[in-house]
This record gives structure tokens, C-alpha cells and sequence, in this order.
């Protein structure tokens, strides 16, 4: 009897840990896109990359991505997109919790 009751007491919070982050990835992934946030490393000095690019690049590639449910962007896709314009040296595509996505950019010097 006392082992039963140990073996249902350690279920409950197995089952809890296990549950909880798989309905949290698939409540965070079928959030829509609220936006994007563009942050250019050493642009500020040649400007040879200005946000507008990298938005209008985004956009003309994959369509708008505000509004579309984080599963289905690819992030794969816009950063061999934006790395084969040749003016980025480094590229990074991160989503966060808030469903907005940040870019981080190094522009190729001179």
C-alpha cells in the first residue's frame, strides 16, 4: 500500500514536468508574429546596410512575417536569404518569447 502511495506521488510531478514544457512549445509556436526588431552592429559608421534593406529583403523573400504563426517562419530560410546578398558578415535570427523576432547584423566593412 505505502509503495503504491509513493509510486502515484512521484507520478504526479513526472507527468507535470514532462507536460508542462510540451504544452508551452506548442502554445509559444502557434503565436502569431508580432514583429521584428532590427539591430545592425557597425553599420552606424558606413551605412552600406540600413534597416529598410534587410526589411524590404525579409519581406520580398518570405512575405510579411508579422502576423504568421512563429512554426511556420523559417529562420533557416532568412538567413541563407540574407547571407547571400554579400553584404553581411554575420547573421542571426532569434525568436523570443513575446513572438517578435531579432536580428542581429555585422555589415562587411570596406
Amino acid at each position: 500500500m505505502m509503495n503504491r502511495l509513493l509510486r502515484i506521488l512521484l507520478l504526479i510531478p513526472t507527468l507535470y514536468l514532462v507536460l508542462i514544457p510540451v504544452y508551452f512549445l506548442q502554445w509559444h509556436y502557434s503565436k502569431p508574429c508580432r514583429g521584428m526588431e532590427i539591430t545592425i552592429v557597425d553599420s552606424s559608421r558606413y551605412h552600406f546596410v540600413t534597416r529598410r534593406d534587410i526589411q524590404n529583403t525579409i519581406i520580398s523573400n518570405n512575405g510579411s512575417i508579422v502576423g504568421k504563426p512563429v512554426k511556420e517562419i523559417r529562420v533557416s530560410e532568412i538567413e541563407n536569404t540574407m547571407g547571400d546578398t554579400g553584404n553581411l558578415r554575420q547573421l542571426k535570427c532569434t525568436c523570443q518569447l513575446t513572438g517578435s523576432f531579432i536580428f542581429m547584423l555585422i555589415s562587411v566593412h570596406p
